[in-house]
């Protein structure tokens, strides 16, 4: 095979050593020597790929460790939107701890129970037309507002246990009043 190498098989190349495959797969994928594959390579290392070494360890790194290509995609995703919240990876781990904790200590086999949870938890905030932040707030106040009416409740029960002493204070009397003019009559 003479000549210029075909864009397409250059980048099928590069492609395929950035994947952390081996030269010579690389070169009975595509047809090719493996001295085209290792040309190929040093092409796009000094012309338009400076870090390709670097890339190329860290695409054979993960794939020792089971990923791909597409789990580094979300993982900068993941990683740009904690950024953008302000969030460290601490916070989100320290987080993650203590749900597996509330797992555990709550018997929750599946992590899609907690997540439905929180999803009821939020809509109910919605209904009440309250912020997530002044949730807490709310609770005190409705637990100062319940303790209220609780002592009114009780001092209106006082009030009625009084008025109904009263009451059969005045039946007592009233049936001995009536008792002793049925005596006097008689």
């Amino acid at each position: 095979m003479g000549g210029n190498i075909p864009k397409r098989i250059k980048l099928s190349v590069l492609n395929d050593w950035l994947s952390g495959k081996s030269r010579d797969n690389i070169a009975l994928n595509n047809g090719i020597s493996t001295g085209k594959v290792s040309n190929i390579i040093n092409e796009f290392r000094s012309g338009e790929i400076k870090d390709m070494d670097l890339l190329r360890a860290t695409a054979v790194t993960m794939k020792k460790e089971g990923l791909e290509l597409n789990d580094l995609s979300s993982a900068i995703r993941l990683k740009n939107m904690l950024n953008s919240l302000d969030l460290s990876e601490e916070k989100v781990e320290k987080f993650l701890l203590e749900m597996s904790i509330y797992h555990y200590k709550n018997d929750i086999q599946d992590p899609k129970e907690f997540i439905l949870e929180v999803k009821r938890v939020s809509d109910y905030i919605y209904s009440l037309d309250v912020s997530v932040f002044d949730v807490i707030d709310l609770i005190e106040e409705r637990k100062v507002e319940l303790n209220n009416l609780g002592k009114e409740i009780l001092g209106v029960r006082l009030d009625l246990g009084s008025l109904k002493y009263q009451l059969s204070e005045l039946k007592s009397i009233s049936n001995k009043s009536i008792g002793v003019r049925t005596v006097e009559s008689s």
